[in-house]
């Protein structure tokens, strides 16, 4: 009697599923700083100079900008440094630039008394950044099954869908998928005055789709001549398999069986005309959710 190759075993369309939910975030680089101001020692019978320094609003979207407005008594000069720069007026107001992280504004004033020094911060706001959310309900259908995509954006204008769906959405909705079968991702791209969101999901199959090359020779090397179909195992550990199928016939090199949530392992075996079987195939794996 003459012993079987091992049949090479591939799978047709079993990917991993992840479901992603990435938003680009501009994370909270400080907060709003409070005005201050330090005085240098005085000469003589001279006041020193004191400063109020201040920024409206403390907190802003990265881009924006903020009013620095500041006072000052006994000073004659005041020099801008940190965030902004050159000479100031005793008081007075300016425009920031755009600011993207942090930012410390520093003003130093003098007078005939002495120095001082006064400071703010601004900091980057998260509470406008875009965001978006996508899922799927359920994660995974049975072939020829449907899901319903469920999103909510925030701080965007538009959203346009892409991967498994296409066009326009609006910035919180629910949506019914077309019948599936195969593995699905979805993405959702948003668009807002701070920024981009990006979401996606992926929608599996509750099933696995093998596919297998017949075998041609023995181990030996001889023609095979007498093959009659094969064995298929499958199970929820690798190479402990807990459910088997017989597939009757040399021609037929595919198997689909139904799969309930988890990771599967696959691996399938020839048979000949006697009942004699191969060793087992190499393996390969899908998880469903």
């Amino acid at each position: 009697m003459q012993s079987l190759s091992r049949s090479s075993l591939k799978i047709v369309a079993l990917r991993p599923v992840v479901a992603l939910s990435v938003s680009l975030l501009l994370t909270a680089c400080g907060g709003g700083g409070g005005s201050g101001s330090t005085t240098g020692a005085g000469s003589g019978s001279q006041s020193p100079p004191t400063i109020s320094l201040s920024a409206n609003p403390t907190s802003v979207a990265s881009g924006g900008t903020t009013t620095l407005s500041w006072t000052s008594a006994n000073a004659t000069s005041c020099v801008a440094s940190g965030g902004w720069s050159g000479n100031q007026s005793v008081s007075g107001s300016a425009q920031s630039g755009a600011i993207t992280a942090s930012t410390t504004y520093t003003l130093t004033c003098n007078g005939a008394g002495g120095g001082a020094v006064a400071r703010v911060t601004v900091g980057i706001s998260s509470a406008t950044t875009p965001t978006v959310q996508l899922t799927a309900s359920p994660p995974g259908v049975a072939p020829g099954g449907t899901t319903t995509l469920n999103w909510t954006a925030t701080n965007v204008t538009s959203c346009t869908a892409s991967g498994g769906w296409t066009g326009t959405k609006a910035l919180t909705g629910s949506q019914l998928t077309a019948a599936l079968t195969t593995d699905q991702t979805y993405q959702l791209s948003c668009t807002g005055t701070n920024g981009n969101a990006l979401a996606m999901t992926t929608v599996t199959i509750r099933s696995a789709v093998l596919s297998w090359t017949a075998p041609t020779l023995n181990v030996d090397g001889s023609a095979l001549t007498n093959l009659s179909g094969y064995k298929v195992y499958w199970g929820n550990a690798s190479r402990n398999y807990t459910l088997s199928a017989s597939v009757t016939g040399a021609a037929t090199t595919t198997y689909t069986t139904s799969l309930a949530p988890g990771t599967w392992y696959f691996a399938i075996t020839a048979l000949d005309s006697t009942g004699t079987e191969s060793s087992k195939s190499n393996e390969v794996s899908k998880t469903v959710f």
